[in-house]
């Protein structure tokens, strides 16, 4: 029996590291796999780099949606013609074992999300951290209620990057809107809304000790406090929360549980991004028994409204 073929997708928007993660991803110990580069460059630059890789498990795609994240398109996915799907972002790269790990913990616990832990690194691969989500060797199995009384109540995410997860492609085609939460695009937390909408509908994340990625940490990145949709970072934590808590998928308990430190985070940025002013007023609390109250809902659109706003004054 042959083993199952894992499509690496690559959304490649910068051409500055893209060598270092096609190296990564062709120089894997599992070798049934393809490697999928959609193209979302404003120019050549990613071209570029692909004449100068001559394999024949590459596939070039230009992303026939130009300004949406490939990532989130359901274009992305559905070139994919593996049992599974790896992310690898065009910054980060793949150590060997990646596919292999991450195959391994799939198939041996029936999990339809596994990842491992991962390094950090600076724009010349200098190592930052070593940030460890699962510890003592193996693999560790998180539960749907585990997940949310951990991972959503203290608004943490250890798990990491796209880069750094294995999915499983029809549990994903299945999702409507894997990276949105209930239906509502997110402009930040993508990963975490994809890790969210798997426990949400019942699947356990197994997570590997070994580490099998590098996350790059560089000026570039649109994850930094500069980046005009920062803001996000911080209130879609509180969607996550209340999303989950309407759901009945974290307690009320665990809800509070992190509103100080929100609204400290809050008042810390809202000299920068006031946007934030709408959830500062609101404090966290559910209105008329809902914690997807309109109230909060009409916070939530006049941030993403202003991010917009922002992003276009930039471009």
């Amino acid at each position: 029996m042959s083993s199952p073929l894992v499509s690496i997708l690559i959304p490649a928007y910068r051409s500055s590291w893209l060598d270092v993660a096609l190296e990564s991803a062709l120089a894997q110990t599992h070798k049934n796999i393809e490697i999928i580069v959609g193209d979302d460059a404003p120019n050549d630059a990613v071209q570029q780099v692909l004449a100068h890789v001559s394999d024949p498990g590459i596939r070039y795609i230009r992303n026939p949606r130009r300004g949406q994240p490939w990532l989130e398109s359901r274009h992305a996915d559905s070139a994919g013609r593996g049992d599974y799907i790896k992310f690898l972002f065009d910054d980060d790269y793949l150590l060997p074992r990646s596919v292999e790990i991450l195959l391994y913990a799939c198939l041996e616990f029936d999990a339809r999300l596994a990842f491992h832990n991962r390094h950090a690194v600076d724009s010349n691969g200098n190592l930052l951290a070593s940030p460890t989500c699962i510890v003592g060797g193996g693999y560790a199995e998180i539960a749907p209620d585990v997940y949310f009384s951990q991972i959503i109540k203290n608004a943490h995410n250890p798990i990491g990057e796209p880069s750094n997860i294995l999915i499983h492609t029809t549990t994903l085609r299945a999702m409507p809107f894997p990276f949105a939460i209930g239906g509502r695009r997110m402009r930040f937390l993508t990963d975490v809304a994809l890790y969210t909408n798997f426990a949400a509908s019942g699947h356990s994340l197994v997570g590997a000790a070994e580490f099998g990625s590098a996350f790059r940490q560089h000026s570039q990145q649109t994850s930094g406090r500069g980046y005009p949709g920062f803001s996000a970072g911080l209130y879609e934590w509180e969607l996550l929360r209340r999303w989950a808590a309407e759901n009945q998928l974290l307690s009320s308990g665990d809800y509070f549980f992190g509103e100080h430190q929100q609204m400290q985070l809050y008042q810390r940025f809202v000299g920068q991004y006031p946007e934030l002013q709408g959830f500062i007023d609101l404090q966290g609390l559910p209105l008329q028994g809902h914690f997807m109250s309109n109230r909060f809902r009409e916070a939530l659109n006049l941030a993403d409204c202003t991010i917009a706003i922002r992003m276009l004054a930039k471009s």
